[in-house]
């Protein structure tokens, strides 16, 4: 899995503190964005009513109940753990009785591969970042040759020969400014990975 690529991943979705409630859902990670998770149904509670001092019957101030932001533990189709740090409810859709239908929920934080209640969680051992294109910034392809391209950097870019000939670095054109960066930390069974606004990409 590149956290540099959009990815799309099916499983079951629950609280660390409810694991028997699990919810079917699609999580998703773009770049740029970071995670969004999508479950059909969700984790809100139903909302709280109260005695109607008008009248008989109980009323509500709530579509539905609240729930608390923070960590989120799955498991994909594939088997692997996943946890998903920080997440905090965006929108939903519910019924008139208070059952929620569908739930998005936010984060900036994915863990592919382990359960870990917490970002803090002293659970790494190393880290290991790579550097794409870096030519990018320093202007020489020498750094990030493209592997197709049968061109080999020269040794004193900007150098003119006796015959005429201007040395110059093979460069890719960039297309789309900027973009984002990917930081991942691995043990030997799970990736952390979080998003960051910077001037290159980088992926395990």
């Amino acid at each position: 899995m590149r956290q540099c690529e959009a990815q799309r991943i099916r499983g079951w979705f629950y609280l660390p503190e409810a694991p028997d409630s699990r919810v079917p859902g699609i999580l998703s990670w773009e770049p740029s964005e970071g995670a969004i998770l999508e479950l059909i149904g969700g984790f809100s509670p139903e909302p709280e009513y109260r005695k109607n001092p008008d009248g008989g019957g109980y009323v509500s101030d709530q579509i539905v109940g609240d729930v608390r932001t923070g960590t989120i533990f799955g498991e994909s189709d594939s088997g692997q753990s996943l946890s998903i740090w920080d997440a905090q409810r965006g929108n939903y859709t519910a019924g008139m009785s208070g059952q929620v239908r569908e739930e998005f929920w936010e984060s900036s934080w994915v863990c592919v591969g382990a359960h870990i209640g917490s970002p803090q969680d002293q659970v790494f051992s190393q880290a290991t970042i790579a550097l794409d294109e870096l030519y990018y910034l320093t202007d020489d392809a020498r750094f990030c040759a493209p592997k197709w391209a049968q061109i080999e950097g020269v040794e004193n870019p900007g150098q003119r020969l006796e015959n005429g000939t201007f040395l110059t670095p093979y460069v890719l054109p960039v297309i789309g400014g900027y973009r984002g960066e990917c930081v991942s930390a691995e043990t030997a069974g799970s990736r952390q990975s979080r998003y960051r606004n910077s001037l290159t990409s980088c992926y395990v």
